[in-house]
């Protein structure tokens, strides 16, 4: 990287000041040494005397009271007026003095020696902090949002993500076509770099205003039914009422034609309550056969589930689920864990139970993972089996254990075979409904999910008036429950 002369500067200032007061701190110990050698070199040459002439004088001490006084005023000289002692500075330190001094000097030279360091450490990590990036670094799909782009890489965008919820494009701008666009699922899993990433436009009822209201179908039972409900610590959850009612046989939508041999064809729209515009779209523009998953973390859950029983769709609720790709893929709050205790997953569900009534069953979001652990899906199957509901796998993999498990439990279940809009392309979406068509005439019966972009409800209206013509029924999904084949 290439930085800044006064930048560079600035870091070596700081590093430099750093040294310098540890500099500062090991000086106080050198002058502290000069002081003491000083101090010995001004001692009088005189108190030294030879050891000759030691002798010498003691041959001559004078033995006299005189002289006796003179060598005991000599000896009272170490004391004072009072008698006290006067200490004698100019002895030697103690060994155990010099130990102490030594062991001060070496812990003083260790935080110098520390702190350098940290000045160091801090001078670099300002190099790093205010350098700015490199221009080769920051090359990015000009297709990716990011703060700062072109006038051209913003028209570019709008294109794609117009095309993406449905909007119509002026093909005549923006590239020389060379290039084939990609989907919005492939530029997000091509970019996955912090920071980047697609960003879809908040939907508007404007998105969705071409479209044309199916009929309204009757309304559905009321709810909640107390007959059907449990009090515990966390709201109120379903139960199975002493005369044997369930939430799922309550609540669904009444079946339709179940004895006929036409293909039937099961249409779930998931990822409702969290766009308004969307999950009105849904409710309105879809006939009452169409059923919706509201996600369980959404705001306002009992308000759309009234909404939507109003009109005849019968509603599930989303039960979100560990992928292999988590947390990278994160389902929402409440997600079943395969490393949690299967009674930590179970009161997670209750939970979930408790965000409202009316629904009559779960469906499992994302779950690659997990629904492939057979021990903690049987315990989550059974327990929503305890609840009186059905149980519907999303179809995130094709190793599901649901099936198998839910066959052997007896528990009320049923499999998404197709996600429709994998591609938010018109072009592609037509192409998966024919293949959901195929798939319905080969085994009499399959299910399907989709979302509620502008694009997908656009396409999914209008090919559910042409399946009448094909001799193929659209029903709820409630209606295929123990219906599919174990695989």
């Amino acid at each position: 990287m290439k930085l800044p002369i006064k930048i560079k500067l600035d870091a070596l200032k700081g590093v430099i000041g750093k040294l310098g007061a540890v500099k500062g701190m090991l000086g106080i110990f050198g002058k502290k040494k000069k002081k003491k050698k000083i101090d010995d070199e001004d001692i009088d040459e005189d108190d030294f005397i030879p050891s000759s002439s030691r002798d010498k004088d003691d041959d001559d001490i004078d033995d006299s009271p005189r002289g006796a006084k003179g060598r005991k005023d000599s000896i009272d000289d170490d004391e004072d007026e009072d008698g006290e002692e006067v200490p004698d500075f100019d002895e030697e330190m103690t060994d155990e003095e010099l130990a102490e001094e030594a062991e001060k000097r070496k812990r003083l030279l260790m935080f110098g020696g520390v702190g350098a360091g940290v000045a160091a450490i801090l001078g670099i990590i300002t190099w790093l902090i205010v350098a700015p990036p490199d221009p080769a670094d920051s090359e990015a799909d000009s297709r990716i949002p990011k703060v700062v782009q072109s006038l051209e890489v913003l028209e570019a965008e709008t294109m794609v993500l117009d095309q993406a919820i449905g909007r119509s494009t002026d093909s005549s701008g923006g590239g020389d076509g060379t290039e084939q666009e990609k989907s919005l699922n492939e530029l997000a899993a091509g970019n996955a770099a912090p920071g980047r990433g697609v960003s879809f436009p908040a939907t508007t009822t404007e998105d969705f205003a071409n479209l044309s209201p199916a009929p309204k179908g009757n309304p559905l039972k009321e709810a909640p039914n107390y007959e059907m409900v449990e009090e515990i610590d966390v709201g109120l959850i379903p139960r199975i009422s002493d005369t044997g009612k369930t939430a799922f046989k309550e609540y669904s939508s009444p079946n339709k034609d179940v004895t006929s041999d036409r293909p039937r064809i099961a249409i779930i729209v998931t990822g409702l309550g969290q766009s308004r515009a969307a999950t009105e779209a849904a409710i309105k523009n879809l006939p009452p056969e169409i059923s919706l998953a509201i996600d369980s973390h959404s705001r306002g859950i009992a308000y759309w589930i009234d909404r939507a029983r109003e009109v005849g769709h019968e509603v599930l609720l989303t039960l979100p689920m560990e992928s292999v790709s988590f947390p990278f893929e994160d389902p929402g709050p409440g997600t079943l864990r395969v490393l949690e205790a299967p009674e930590e997953n179970v009161k997670q569900v209750e939970w979930i139970m408790s965000r409202a009534s009316g629904y009559f069953g779960l469906m499992g979001v994302a779950g690659s993972k997990f629904t492939t652990n057979q021990e903690q899906t049987a315990f989550i199957l059974k327990a929503i089996k305890d609840r009186g509901l059905m149980f519907v796998d999303g179809g995130y993999t094709l190793e599901t254990l649901v099936p198998r498990i839910a066959f052997k439990e007896q528990v009320t279940w049923a499999a998404v075979e197709m996600e429709i809009d994998t591609e938010l392309d018109g072009e592609k979406i037509k192409e998966k409904l024919a293949a959901l068509e195929t798939l319905a005439q080969r085994r009499s019966i399959t299910i399907g999910r989709i979302s509620p972009y502008p694009v997908s409800i656009a396409h999914l209206s209008e090919w559910i008036k042409t399946l009448q013509d094909k001799g193929i029924d659209l029903v709820p999904v409630s209606s295929l429950a123990n219906k599919q084949l174990v695989r």
